[in-house]
């Protein structure tokens, strides 16, 4: 047989042979690609790859199935990480601090990972704010929360040992905003960073203060808003001297000096009612004439000082006393009789009507209260009269006051430069200070009433300070208008 024959075996058995031998090494490579480096290295590859492969043919019968289930339990997750998925050094960290708040000081080390993964839910949040998620959307329960805005990002990564955090839903401001995510935390656990100057658990920047006239009043007093000509005036007590200001163009101007005037209400023929130092007058702002109509009302009186209309036209009027047990309230009646409703303070001050004209504010400067009775609108009778507001040390002497349209009490402070605004329960819901620090009264202005004005005191009329000014600034909140008068003599 020659040599080229016995290269290229033709016969059955010569290429049985050879399918043999190439089978072999064919599998001696397979074999070697079973090894477990390999096996990795493939699944990294395949893991990673980017080309979408054709799915793989899957046996429909329960055993395979079962078979797929008991790889996908031991393999892992062959996606890419969702968003808002803990990572490994993320629950190791929060399973550390489930740990030591609940005294097992292996740090969770003893169970398994699922077991340590349970133990800490908020590892699904973002470590640094609870609230947050790695995009810095709100979450609730381990899910986005929709619409809702996100929380200041001042919270430390974790708690001290031994306190717990789970979210809460804090109930709705009273700007009717909706509720928002809050930390629930033990007290002190974290300072506080803002100072609220609007209702409680907003952190706000005060209003813009805007000064509109400064007359350098030694007192100034009783703003009040006339919704006819759209104007506001106000008083320097002192100096008799009567003031307006047109809400829209700001042009201002003194109308009217004469005797000391304490307070002054609107009646309803379109004059001026004046409570002067022991006598009350009526003034036409048109004219310019002014006529007395009670005089030598009582001797024990320095002057009137605050005064108010009710919805009948009857005036309530306070007064200064030459003692601090000599001042009181009085009531006018529309045919001009005067009544006194009690007495025992030094300086009587501010008041206001509620909406539904069940109950009366009246505020005592000597005692540095304000008091709340119940109010009948066909006698005119105050009873029950209780304490309503005591002012700590530091803050102040109560003086003028208004109610919004949510019968929440706004009072002047003298003395701090404060006005705040009280809640019908008692509690204080905003501060705004003022650049001045005799602060005397406050009123709600402007077409909508939607406007706060603030009167000052404390200086001079020649005076280059800023004591003495009318301010106006937007609170957020709308008042109601005042009643008219009907005094007849």
């Amino acid at each position: 047989m020659g040599r080229s024959a016995r290269q290229r075996p033709t016969s059955a058995e010569g290429r049985r042979h050879r399918g043999c031998a190439s089978r072999c090494a064919r599998g001696g490579e397979l074999r070697a690609t079973r090894h477990p480096v390999a096996r990795l290295r493939r699944r990294a590859r395949r893991r990673h790859s980017v080309r979408r492969r054709r799915a793989p043919h899957r046996n429909p019968s329960p055993r395979a199935r079962a078979r797929r289930a008991r790889r996908s339990r031991r393999e892992p997750a062959r996606r890419a990480p969702a968003l808002g998925r803990a990572r490994p050094q993320q629950a190791r960290q929060l399973a550390r601090v489930h740990a030591e708040a609940s005294g097992d000081h292996r740090g969770g080390q003893g169970r398994p990972h699922r077991a340590r993964f349970a133990a800490a839910p908020e590892a699904r949040l973002r470590s640094t704010d609870p609230t947050l998620d790695r995009r810095d959307r709100p979450v609730r329960d381990g899910r986005l929360a929709a619409d809702e805005g996100r929380p200041r990002r001042s919270r430390p990564a974790c708690l001290p040992a031994g306190s717990f955090a789970r979210l809460r839903t804090a109930p709705p401001s009273r700007r009717g905003e909706r509720s928002s995510l809050a930390l629930k935390t033990p007290r002190g656990a974290f300072p506080n960073r803002f100072c609220r100057s609007r209702s409680r658990g907003d952190a706000v920047s005060p209003p813009e203060i805007v000064p509109v006239a400064n007359y350098h009043c030694q007192t100034g007093e009783n703003p009040l808003w006339n919704e006819r000509d759209r104007k506001l005036y106000w008083a320097d007590i002192p100096s008799g001297r009567l003031f307006r200001v047109a809400h829209d163009t700001l042009e201002h101007e003194c109308f009217h000096q004469g005797e000391v005037v304490g307070g002054f209400t609107f009646q309803d023929d379109d004059t001026l009612l004046l409570f002067e130092a022991n006598r009350i007058a009526v003034l036409d702002p048109a004219s310019g004439q002014r006529r007395v109509l009670v005089e030598g009302i009582d001797p024990d009186m320095e002057r009137f000082n605050d005064v108010i209309a009710d919805p009948e036209g009857r005036v309530y009027a306070g007064t200064i006393g030459r003692t601090n047990e000599n001042g009181g309230l009085y009531r006018v009646e529309r045919d001009g009789s005067v009544m006194c409703l009690w007495k025992g303070t030094g300086i009587a001050n501010g008041m206001a009507f509620t909406a539904d004209l069940a109950r009366f504010y009246w505020t005592c400067s000597t005692s540095r209260r304000i008091f709340v009775c119940d109010y009948d609108r066909k006698s005119g009778t105050l009873a029950n009269r209780r304490v309503f507001y005591a002012a700590p040390e530091g803050e102040g002497d109560p003086d003028g006051l208004t109610l919004d349209t949510d019968d929440h009490v706004w009072t002047a402070r003298w003395g701090s430069g404060l006005l705040l605004r009280i809640a019908p329960d008692g509690s204080v819901q905003e501060r705004i200070e003022l650049p001045v620090p005799r602060v005397s009264s406050v009123a709600f202005g402007g077409p909508d009433l939607d406007t706060l004005y603030v009167t000052t005191a404390g200086d001079s009329p020649d005076s280059d300070t800023a004591d003495g000014t009318l301010y106006r600034l937007s609170v957020g909140r709308r008042g109601r208008p005042e009643f008219r008068s009907r005094i007849r003599l």
